[in-house]
Parts: C-alpha cells; sequence; structure tokens
C-alpha cells in the first residue's frame, strides 16, 4: 500500500507540473482556460486547507454544527459583496495593487511603514498556519502509514513534498518579475486542486451513505436511535452560544477577503472583474457541496465505531478500513491538494509582500546594496525557501515543546504517584 500511495503521488505531482506548464505558454488552450470564470472560481477555493478536508469532520464531531460558520461567512460575503468587490477592484487598477500590504496602505497614503507593518504582522501570523499544513501532509501518510515499517519510502514521501513544493512555487509562482503578479500556470494548477478535494470529498460522501449504510434515510435513522440511547454522539450534539456562532461567521467572512493567500487569488490574479460575477453564485455553490457530506461522514463514523479522538482522521480511516485502494488513494490526493494549495498561495503573497516592502526600501537606503537590485527575482526565490524553511522549524520547535511538556507532566505524575498511594 505504502509504495503504491507513493508512486501514485509522484503521479499526479507530475500532472500537476505538466498542467501549471501548459498554462504558463501564451498560444496553449489551457492558457484561454485559465483566464476563463470558471478557473478563476475553483482557484478561490483554495481557501478550503487540510482543516476542511480533514479537521472539518472532527470539528463536527465535537463542536456539533458550529463549522457551519465557517464557510456561511464566505458565501454570504460572495453573495452580498458586491459593492466591496467592486471598490477593492477600483482601488487595485488605480494604485496597481499587489498584495493586501499594498491595498491596506494605500488607505494611508501609501505609506512605505504601514506596508511594512502589514508584511511582518501576516509573515509572523501566517507561518504557523503553513506549518500546520506541512504537518497534516505528514499525518496523513502516517495515518495510512500505521501499520507499514517501509521507512525508506515514509521518510521519501515526507521529503519529496515538500520539496516539491518549494519547487513548485519558484518555478510557477516565481519565475519572473512582473508589475501585474499574474501566475496563470498556478492559477490553473489551485482550480485543478479544487476539483480534485471536491470530488474526493463528494466520493466519500457517497460511499459512506451508499456503500456502508442503505441510504441517507437509513444513516440518520440510526443516528437517531443511538441519540435517544444515549450512546455516542455526545460531542456532535453539543449547542454552541449564538455570540460565539456569530464570531465565527464575522472572523471567516473577513478571512475570506483578506487573507493574504485569498487576498492574492481573489483581487491579484484577477485578469477581469466580471469573472466575480460567475464566483458570486458558483463559489457558494462549491462551498455547499464540499460541507454537503460532513454530516453523513461524521455519523457514518461514530455508528460504525470508529473512537471520537481521531476524529481528524476519519476521513482516512473510513476508506482505508471499508473501501479499495483506490477511494483511499483519491481522499489522501484531496487531502493533499488541500495543504498544497494553501502553501504555495501563501509563500507566494508572503515573498512578494517581503520583497517589495522589506528588502527594496532597506536597499534603497541603503547605497551599498544597490547593486542588489539587479537579483531581486533570485531573492524573492530565497525568501520563498526562507518561509517554508521558517515554517518547518515552527512546527519542529511545537512538537518538542509538546513533547517536553508532556514529559514533565509525566514526570510530575510519577512523582506524586506514592504520595497519592500513601493517602
Amino acid at each position: 500500500m505504502i509504495s503504491y500511495l507513493f508512486f501514485g503521488l509522484v503521479g499526479y505531482l507530475l500532472l500537476l507540473l505538466a498542467i501549471a506548464v501548459m498554462g504558463e505558454r501564451e498560444q496553449s488552450w489551457l492558457r484561454r482556460i485559465a483566464q476563463g470564470p470558471w478557473v478563476y472560481t475553483l482557484s478561490l477555493a483554495v481557501y478550503c486547507t487540510s482543516w476542511t478536508f480533514f479537521g472539518i469532520v472532527g470539528s463536527a464531531t465535537r463542536a456539533g454544527t458550529l463549522y457551519l460558520a465557517i464557510y456561511w461567512g464566505p458565501m454570504l460575503g460572495m453573495l452580498f459583496g458586491t459593492v466591496l468587490l467592486n471598490r477593492i477592484f477600483a482601488i487595485k487598477r488605480a494604485y496597481h495593487i499587489t498584495s493586501i500590504a499594498d491595498f491596506i496602505s494605500t488607505r494611508y497614503y501609501r505609506s512605505s511603514t504601514i506596508a511594512a507593518m502589514v508584511t511582518i504582522f501576516t509573515s509572523i501570523g501566517v507561518a504557523p498556519y503553513i506549518a500546520l499544513q506541512l504537518k497534516a501532509i505528514s499525518n496523513s501518510f502516517k495515518v495510512l502509514n500505521d501499520n507499514s515499517h517501509d521507512g525508506v519510502v515514509f521518510w521519501a514521501v515526507e521529503e519529496f513534498s515538500a520539496l516539491f513544493l518549494i519547487v513548485f512555487t519558484i518555478l510557477f509562482g516565481l519565475r519572473r518579475l512582473d508589475i501585474s503578479e499574474h501566475h496563470p500556470g498556478v492559477i490553473l494548477a489551485m482550480a485543478f486542486e479544487g476539483l480534485i478535494k471536491l470530488l474526493a470529498f463528494i466520493a466519500l460522501g457517497l460511499f459512506i451513505s451508499y456503500g456502508l449504510f442503505d441510504g441517507l434515510g437509513d444513516l440518520f435513522g440510526q443516528a437517531e436511535s443511538a441519540r435517544q440511547s444515549g450512546e455516542l454522539l455526545h460531542g456532535f450534539n453539543n449547542s454552541v452560544p449564538v455570540s460565539t456562532w456569530l464570531c465565527y461567521l464575522f472572523l471567516s467572512m473577513n478571512a475570506f477577503f483578506f487573507l493574504p493567500r485569498q487576498f492574492q487569488v481573489m483581487v491579484v490574479e484577477n485578469t477581469d472583474p466580471e469573472h466575480v460575477r460567475t464566483a458570486q453564485w458558483a463559489l457558494p455553490t462549491y462551498l455547499f457541496l464540499i460541507i454537503l457530506f460532513v454530516i453523513p461522514v461524521t455519523l457514518g463514523a461514530l455508528l460504525l465505531g470508529l473512537p471520537s479522538e481521531s476524529a481528524d482522521s476519519f476521513v482516512l480511516l473510513l476508506p482505508q478500513q471499508y473501501a479499495s485502494p483506490w477511494l483511499t488513494f483519491f481522499v489522501y490526493v484531496g487531502g493533499f491538494s488541500a495543504s498544497m494549495g494553501m502553501v504555495v498561495m501563501s509563500t507566494i503573497a508572503i515573498s512578494v509582500m517581503m520583497s517589495n516592502h522589506l528588502i527594496l526600501p532597506i536597499i534603497e537606503k541603503l547605497p551599498s546594496l544597490s547593486r542588489l537590485r539587479r537579483h531581486l527575482l533570485p531573492l524573492r526565490w530565497w525568501l520563498a525557501l526562507c518561509v517554508l524553511a521558517i515554517c518547518l522549524i515552527v512546527l519542529s520547535a511545537t512538537v518538542s515543546f509538546l513533547l517536553a511538556w508532556g514529559c514533565y507532566r509525566l514526570r510530575r505524575c510519577c512523582s506524586l504517584l506514592p504520595q497519592r498511594l500513601a493517602v
């Protein structure tokens, strides 16, 4: 299974490379598709990260329907945000906006200090988020590798995935200096990934609803019986305060418009503001479809006896235990796509902001560094590499801290155990 998964992943990544290459060619038919409204709409689905693909089921298991607020926010924002979007696109055209830092600084007379502060704060905030996506790639592979002892292949998958993300970002996201910061190859690949993760989650939901159960009626009937008998579904039935629900709704709406990767895809990469008209109804439909089977997947996993402690892995454990390897691989690729899209677009956005608002101002103020202006593109490559390296360091530091804290608590409990036994 492990070798099958590795070579399948390699094939998928090569397919993404081919799609990105074709999207960059001027005369390619895929280039023309990449400039259309449907690719633009699917690329906005980079909002759906590995948390959507894996963690949303865990959230439903622990907190019931609270997860809905995270998707209703973007839905409502797109449906009723016409005035806001038109205003943002007007500012983009007037000031040649290339990042969220540019956008905010325009409200303060193009202040370079404000732009630098936004760049620093967003970089600090996004780094742990990117680290979580890299962790999700690693954890999802570990779930499927639980009974395997092929350590060489296991190492190769993790290292190969990280290397591919770096190479893909540099080759197609930072391959040239462009005042418009358009990357048609990357956007086409992100749209393809958005389609893959949607189809993978729907395929899993259909398999559980109509393969492991006799339809949604049977599934919900068994869930109602379990609820009335007091078995299972404790976290799923948790009620959430209205204030908490509204806070999630407001935060998710703002995150969808103003996270660095979302602003990069929605505003910077947009080639025609008219594409937003399609996205305003198509993207809410996409989000509705991707959360359509969250409750069936959650209930199905609990009814089939999977422990609620592993809720974040239900999406992988169910096809692994009850389906064919093909569906397992398809779901794994969907989760990998969700993580990869976020990492690539966030790295591009942060690298552009760092070079434009941190590196360039320093070069302009220090005459001795003026020669570096000719090497701005390689500097962006190094910045992208540094961003991912810092995220890996953050991930390693977090894991080390948790391990140290766990060891401390264990030693503390062991030291107090004789006293408690004596009492």
